[in-house]
């Protein structure tokens, strides 16, 4: 491979992950091709906690192992990140707090809750009990709520991070729009597609959707846990997540097709609502700023090689 020309499609935390991952394996004869790049990027918005997705019951049970052993290796890489660089120098950090799945309704607290498959991945996962629930603010009535330590990734930190090794290393990052993978295989040996929502042109695959996501962040530095909720319906959740500069990311939706580009002030109160059930001060705190994004969605993560040269579709 380290012989190899490759062109890598997309400058958010998937491309210049991947092109970096590349550089630690020795390959540096690489081009990273983007039509932005940071502080522009959609990766750039994201609230960005390490949990994994909840996979539907279409998914058969060999993408479900591809899953674990993926999130097992991400998990080890950020944590790796975190103890030797740290939130301050790359924007990783390592955070503990609530997740409450309130996706199934409630149970009674009689009935044993299924722990989740990822719990000796994660750090120090436990299932809440009802006196913590009552004493947190959480949602007493569900015992489905878990405590577990995660990585977080403040990508406003991380990207320029992994952008100066990168040219570092020799390999640069262009901002030029592409609009063909096959036009890149007459320079390149491999083809790296990372473009998120633009892979559903460029790969032709009409499995990738756009969901829009509203985020706003405010000034909280006292606050030290995240709390997540799944609501019973996909199009809305309540996240709180602290980052290392003393902000609190605050969200969110998540609505399918939806092309607005604009803040929605509805939204915005729904947020401000959904975070003071938890933590009633968040009503008072300074708001620092408001933000979209139409993020990239398919069911199962496309990771292939296409045609008779060597492309790779990521996804």
């Amino acid at each position: 491979m380290a012989d190899k020309r490759i062109a890598i499609v997309g400058a958010g935390i998937s491309g210049l992950s991947v092109a970096w991952r590349l550089i630690q394996e020795g390959i540096t004869n690489i081009k990273v091709f983007a039509d932005r790049v940071s502080p522009n990027t959609l990766s750039n918005a994201s609230g960005a906690i390490l949990m994994p997705y909840e996979l539907g019951k279409e998914v058969d049970e060999q993408y479900r192992m591809q899953q674990r052993r993926w999130f097992v290796k991400t998990f080890s890489h950020f944590l790796s990140l975190y103890q030797t660089k740290g939130p301050v120098e790359c924007g990783v950090n390592l955070i503990s707090g609530y997740v409450i799945d309130d996706s199934k309704g409630n149970i009674a607290d009689s009935v044993p809750v299924e722990e989740a498959w990822f719990k000796d991945i994660v750090i120090g996962y436990r299932t809440v009990k009802r006196e913590e629930r009552e004493r947190m603010n959480l949602i007493p009535d569900q015992p489905n709520t878990q405590f577990y330590s995660t990585l977080t990734v403040f990508c406003n930190l991380y990207l320029p991070w992994l952008m100066k090794n990168i040219e570092k290393s020799g390999v640069p990052i262009i901002e030029k729009v592409i609009t063909s993978l096959e036009d890149l295989l007459t320079d390149f040996h491999v083809v790296i597609n990372c473009a998120g929502l633009g892979a559903a042109d460029l790969a032709n695959d009409k499995q990738v959707k756009p969901y829009f996501g509203q985020l706003m962040s405010v000034q909280a530095p006292w606050l030290n846990h995240f709390i997540i909720w799944d609501k019973p319906t996909i199009d809305s959740h309540v996240l709180i997540l602290p980052r290392p500069d003393g902000s609190v990311v605050l969200g969110g939706v998540t609505i399918p097709d939806l092309n607005s580009t604009q803040v929605n002030p509805d939204i915005t109160s729904d947020i401000i609502d959904g975070a003071s059930r938890f933590i009633p001060n968040m009503r008072k705190c300074t708001k620092l700023s408001e933000w979209t994004g139409r993020r990239p969605y398919r069911k199962k993560i496309r990771v292939e090689s296409q045609w008779d040269q060597l492309f790779v579709g990521l996804c």
